[in-house]
């Protein structure tokens, strides 16, 4: 319901009778339409952050490039730029219980990829290398899902499709590549003599 008619078109009672229960047991566990989709975008979120991490965790011959594809498909759906935009404009992010400020979602992210880094055995980057890569995933793909359309035309490219889709994600990928990519740990140079 939430992306079809957007949030501010939907109610609790458009709830209840969605879920086919009363409108007093919707309002009994979430008081407000407000924290009904908050519950919901939050759901929405944590279940792709999961798959993420899940991803970065046991994938070892995955890189950045396959992390981001999945992050990246995520939030090109029209559902959730519509959500995030609204989360956005009502100023929702920026309270204090705010679901990603509450789970520190990013955090999780950023300590997954160091800790796969250090498993692989790969040559140290600094955690503010990997912060910046990271809200630069969480900024340029929420933008550009949100903006698309405008931003192409404004270049002269009235139906973006799926050939600037790719070209956005390949250049994207490649800067974060460059700041996180897993490079080997070279071994230790002994001299000549041993030492």
């Amino acid at each position: 319901m939430l992306a079809h008619v957007g949030p501010d078109a939907v109610g609790l009672k458009d709830v209840a009778r969605e879920a086919s229960v009363s409108h007093a047991l919707v309002t009994h566990y979430f008081g407000t339409i407000d924290a009904v989709i908050d519950a919901a975008l939050e759901a929405h979120a944590n279940e792709q952050r999961a798959l993420l991490i899940e991803r970065i965790v046991s994938h070892p011959e995955d890189g950045p490039r396959e992390w981001m594809q999945l992050y990246f498909k995520w939030v090109s759906d029209p559902m959730t730029a519509r959500l995030l935009a609204w989360a956005l404009v009502t100023g929702r992010t920026k309270r204090d219980d705010f679901f990603s400020r509450r789970q520190r979602g990013a955090k999780r992210v950023v300590d997954a990829v160091i800790a796969r880094l250090e498993a692989q055995g790969t040559k140290a980057v600094a955690r503010a290398d990997i912060e910046f890569a990271v809200l630069l995933l969480l900024a340029a793909p929420h933008g550009y899902a949100i903006g698309k359309a405008s931003f192409w035309a404004s270049l002269g490219k009235d139906d973006p499709g799926e050939a600037e889709d790719i070209f956005f994600f390949d250049r994207l990928a490649s800067l974060v590549e460059k700041t996180i990519a897993p490079t080997k740990k070279r071994p230790k140079r002994s001299l000549p003599d041993g030492t």
